[in-house]
């Protein structure tokens, strides 16, 4: 009985918190969170027109396709940009297409967001897929060293999956997300290439 009484008080006391009173008004908090869905669902949009009118035609690698649970080599549209000012790393970002016959027609299935980081010979790259309606479905880490003349050394890559209800992982999907959905990656363009 208790228990239930001490319930209700913290219910109650959400409820007070999270319904201030603005201007006279009471601004309901659903309202809010409406706000930052449609904003964000309006960005995805943006990026997803850009992808598909200025994006880049090319097809997954071979190991990231199966490592964020798609088709091996499936087509893309994508952006490329520097992950920073100093262009240390390399961020892409790709429109994934599971069919020849999607692709053609134009249908989207997700974004596979990468993010590769170089400090010295330390290779860190990030992969996460995103659904078209922003949710994170898939995260997967590979990290290795590069020798003098930045090529991989062989047999030093490790890779794995991370789980996607890990809030630093969430974090810093959400992050990444945003440097794209934010249009961000325009003041870095990056070219192609390893």
């Amino acid at each position: 009985m208790i228990q239930k009484i001490l319930f209700l008080a913290f219910t109650f006391t959400i409820m007070v918190t999270v319904t201030p009173l603005v201007n006279g008004g009471e601004v309901k908090f659903t309202e809010s969170l409406t706000s930052q869905s449609s904003k964000k669902s309006k960005s995805i949009q943006t990026l997803i027109d850009s992808l598909l009118k200025n994006g880049i035609d090319d097809k997954l690698t071979r190991s990231v396709g199966p490592d964020m649970d798609l088709p091996e080599r499936a087509l893309i549209k994508l952006f490329y940009a520097s992950s920073d000012i100093d262009k240390s790393g390399k961020r892409a970002c790709d429109l994934v297409f599971k069919s020849a016959s999607d692709f053609a027609e134009q249908k989207p299935d997700s974004f596979v967001l990468f993010d590769q980081v170089k400090k010295g010979h330390d290779v860190t790259i990030m992969n996460y897929r995103f659904s078209l309606d922003g949710h994170l479905l898939k995260a997967h880490k590979m990290s290795g060293l590069n020798d003098e003349n930045g090529k991989p050394i062989r047999g030093s890559a490790k890779d794995f999956d991370l789980d996607i209800e890990d809030k630093l992982v969430r974090k810093d999907a959400e992050k990444l997300f945003d440097f794209w959905l934010s249009g961000q990656y325009k003041k870095y363009p990056e070219k192609p290439g390893p």
